[in-house]
């Protein structure tokens, strides 16, 4: 678990062939570069190879504990040099979040905080919470708090039932009402809170709204393959736009879904 965490998080995991290049050894700029940022350099390029060879669970432990500092350091870095720290955090991630070169010192310490967590063994890892909040003029706007996204889709769900795992357990999504609508997290699971509020299969009253929000929504759960499906449904109109794929840029964060 703890590695696929690793990859999910940070996707650090590499081939011991993985070649890696310095991205300042040839600049001309270096000698404007702050010592920190060489150094920190320097000693990713030698995790890297520690990494590849690590093969106990002791190994990863201290690599995953390793690789929190090396983030912890680039978040100290100096303002001067956010360009190129920003150039070596697109290098660590494989270019799996987004962010300004402005953010960089953020992000880093963001990573750092929960990959501390998955190695302490504390990251209740996945979707966190689900909210209905009301933005201007009533629109109504579903909230899912996570950790660990990477991608999800939404869609009208027609389907008068679905799986509600691996087994041949159905879930008749016509209890959550006539009008319901999908999200699907790819390669991401329930945290355990979220799991104790709502259980998988059955329809349940949506916990966290807004009191002024007078329509009725409910909520199933469903996982397959490695995924998390989100059912919201209500007997009043559910108007989403309909997306296949959708990046989740940030490692911790929320995602917004507007449901009229």
């Amino acid at each position: 678990m703890k590695k696929k965490l690793l990859y999910v998080v940070v996707g650090v995991v590499l081939a011991a062939s993985l070649a890696v290049v310095l991205l300042l050894s040839t600049n001309k700029e270096a000698n404007r570069i702050d010592g920190a940022f060489l150094e920190i350099e320097r000693d990713y390029a030698f995790f890297l190879g520690k990494a590849s060879a690590a093969i106990t669970e002791e190994d990863e432990k201290e690599l995953t504990e390793e690789f929190a500092q090396l983030l912890f350091r680039i978040s100290q870095g100096k303002k001067n040099s956010k360009k190129e720290y920003a150039q070596l955090l697109r290098e660590i991630t494989h270019g799996d979040f987004s962010f300004e070169d402005n953010e960089v010192f953020s992000m880093a310490e963001e990573l750092a905080q929960l990959i501390m967590e998955m190695a302490e063994g504390t990251l209740d890892y996945g979707v966190q919470r689900v909210r209905i909040t009301e933005a201007k003029r009533g629109k109504k706007i579903l909230v899912i708090d996570h950790i660990g996204a990477r991608a999800y889709s939404v869609r009208t769900l027609t389907e008068e039932w679905v799986y509600v795992n691996e087994s041949e357990k159905h879930f008749d999504v016509r209890d959550l009402g006539d009008y319901r609508v999908l999200i699907n997290f790819s390669d991401t699971a329930a945290s355990m809170e979220f799991c104790d509020k709502y259980a998988p299969g059955i329809a349940h009253e949506v916990q966290d709204m807004l009191n002024d929000i007078t329509t009725n929504f409910k909520i199933g759960i469903t996982h397959t393959n490695h995924s998390l499906q989100i059912i919201l449904g209500s007997d009043e109109p559910i108007n989403v736009t309909e997306q296949e794929y959708v990046r989740v840029d940030r490692p911790k964060g929320s995602i917004e879904i507007a449901l009229n």
